[in-house]
């Protein structure tokens, strides 16, 4: 396998995980959610698979 295949797999399975704990809303190329370790009403916790931020 090509290394970027890999770590494209790697960034969605990662992005599957963290989907499974809370509930993740699209936001362009990013993924938004309220972090799970504060009690926020706004979204502060963000994922961007892209360039491998979450």
């Amino acid at each position: 396998m090509e290394a970027n295949k890999i770590i494209e797999q790697v960034n969605g399975a990662i992005l599957t995980v963290i989907s499974k704990f809370i509930e993740l809303k699209k936001s362009g190329t990013s993924f938004t959610a309220c972090c799970p370790f504060h009690n926020e009403k706004t979204p502060t916790f963000s994922v961007n698979p892209a360039k491998g931020i979450y």
